[in-house]
């Protein structure tokens, strides 16, 4: 959101919400227009021209949305890019040697290239969705003032259901990723020993334990889709009830004005389908959310020390002389671990030759770590 611009955001859904409202007047004065009679040429011509100011501003009002959603999800998409590429660069290389690769050649590309491309899209859908069902309540609980009970049971019984699902399916998820893990492990190792396996006739071992790690993934993976297809019928089941309840209403009361009814009932009959979709975008944003924050977490990546500083020389000036000189350098490659290299100072002058000698472990490759920054020194 602090990418986006809470202005930006403001006047998407603000806007978005006039839209939806402009639909649903037209709808209304649309079927007040066809209830009057004995009407003259000049006042059907008035209620046409209100009816398509009204639809006219309805489009507007939505393809405006639509822009501002483009606008601030893609400036956001784009800062949060920039910055995550950026601490990962300046990144130690500990954090490096620490992270397995994996992570970042997939995790890390996948759930960029959903904030990338994705993220903003979905949003934008399952906010016109979400207003799409918030209207069509809205008319059906004004035409039938008695049905405002039954929307707002419902709505809350669908978020109860939504909410336990969710929490369900992100451990599942969680699982599942895990269970990633040992079948790529396996497949690794097939890969790097499959001449050694033959040779040792084992090659239905591997085989048999691929077959176990894919089932394991297999049965979280589809359990996690087949959850997600549940909250959807529970969500169209819901909205069933409530059109169940407003066609009931209906037909057995006499409540409601007669021209208006029939657009009681048109909405009603419609909120499942919209509410059916609005779940399954919903859910899918919120699995793209999950893969955001795992984004975010690489604002607290430790840094390098500043590439540049006020007192470094022109590039076009450097270098001059090839002078080094350590003074009192001490290195840790780790807090918990004894230093490498204690309180080291010496001097080799531009244009000499060095020659580094020692046993195992005395410091040569740690000389050389400090000298080109693979690590930083104490």
């Amino acid at each position: 959101l602090r990418s986006m611009g809470l202005p930006v955001l403001f006047a998407f859904l603000l806007t978005c919400a006039a839209g939806y409202g402009f639909m649903s007047g037209a709808d209304v004065w649309l079927a007040r227009w066809t209830r009057l009679r004995d009407l003259d040429r000049d006042e059907h011509m008035v209620n046409l021209a209100v009816y398509l100011a009204l639809v006219l501003a309805y489009a507007a009002s939505v393809l405006v949305a639509s822009r501002l959603a483009v606008l601030g999800t893609t400036r956001a998409s784009r800062s949060i890019h920039k910055q995550c590429v950026s601490k990962m660069l300046r990144a130690p290389l500990s954090w490096w040697d620490g992270t397995p690769k994996g992570r970042i050649t997939s995790r890390f590309s996948a759930d960029l290239g959903h904030v990338d491309s994705q993220l903003g899209f979905m949003l934008d859908n399952v906010a016109q969705l979400g207003m799409t069902v918030g209207a069509l309540c809205a008319v059906v609980a004004f035409v039938m003032p008695p049905m405002t009970v039954l929307i707002f049971i419902c709505l809350a019984a669908f978020a109860c259901c939504f909410v336990v699902v969710d929490r369900t399916n992100q451990e599942l998820k969680r699982i599942a990723h895990q269970a990633v893990g040992p079948l790529l492990s396996n497949i690794a190792e097939c890969i790097q020993m499959h001449r050694t396996a033959r040779l040792l006739a084992v090659e239905a071992f591997f085989g048999s334990r691929g077959d176990v790690c894919t089932d394991v993934y297999n049965r979280f993976n589809y359990t996690s889709g087949i959850l997600m297809h549940f909250l959807k019928f529970l969500a169209t089941t819901i909205a069933a009830l409530l059109a169940a309840g407003t066609t009931a209403l209906l037909m057995f009361t006499k409540s409601g004005d007669p021209e208006t009814k029939p657009i009681a009932m048109t909405y009603s009959v419609t909120i499942p389908y919209f509410m059916g979709m609005f779940c399954a975008v919903l859910g899918m944003v919120k699995m793209m959310l999950t893969g955001l924050e795992r984004l975010l977490e690489y604002e607290s990546l430790p840094q390098e020390p500043e590439w540049h500083k006020p007192e470094d020389p022109e590039a076009a000036a450097w270098p001059t002389a090839g002078q080094l000189a350590f003074e009192g350098v001490t290195l840790r490659y780790s807090a918990e671990l004894p230093p490498a290299l204690k309180d080291v100072s010496f001097e080799v002058p531009g244009g000499a030759r060095l020659g580094i000698v020692g046993r195992t472990g005395s410091g040569k490759s740690s000389l050389v770590a400090c000298l080109f920054r693979l690590h930083e020194p104490v």
